[in-house]
């Protein structure tokens, strides 16, 4: 048996997405997932939108997934992964993203020294700006609530 992931790879907005696996005219599993249900009630905690799928050799699935979205326009692209290599690729970019949120908070503390040390307002800009950005991101594309649905206007 296969174990493989359905990862969305665009879309941070989807408010509504229920899944339904199916083998033979029966349907052999279902989720109801998105951004405005219950972060818990996710088959697999994780910030993304994944949809575990357990393939037997030889075997013929389909998937169906209905979509809604509010206020934002559909778009929806998804990947196929094997488990191991989704974990991979999903570690190197919670590593990448930690490098960025590290790097501006590390401008913003040496902004902010600056701006101790010489009192000049345009440091204390830099820092303000620079912390906007990463809770920007964060709330943008780190958050696992429907939070990130609500802050559409934020997302460029």
């Amino acid at each position: 048996m296969t174990s493989m992931v359905l990862s969305r790879s665009i879309a941070p907005h989807l408010n509504v997405v229920d899944v339904f696996i199916i083998s033979n005219n029966t349907v052999l599993r279902s989720y109801k997932l998105g951004d405005t249900r219950k972060f818990n009630a996710r088959p697999i905690q994780h910030h993304n939108i994944l949809i575990p799928i357990h393939l037997r050799t030889a075997n013929t699935i389909r998937l169906l997934l209905r979509i809604q979205t509010h206020g934002s326009p559909l778009q929806f692209q998804a990947t196929l992964w094997e488990n191991d290599a989704f974990r991979v690729q999903d570690q190197l970019k919670l590593l990448w993203h930690g490098l960025y949120i590290g790097a501006i908070f590390a401008i913003s503390l040496y902004n902010l020294f600056i701006f101790i040390s010489v009192r000049e307002k345009s440091y204390a800009f830099h820092v303000l700006r620079a912390l906007f950005q990463a809770l920007n991101f964060l709330i943008c594309w780190a958050m696992p609530s429907n939070l990130p649905s609500r802050a559409a206007s934020l997302c460029g």
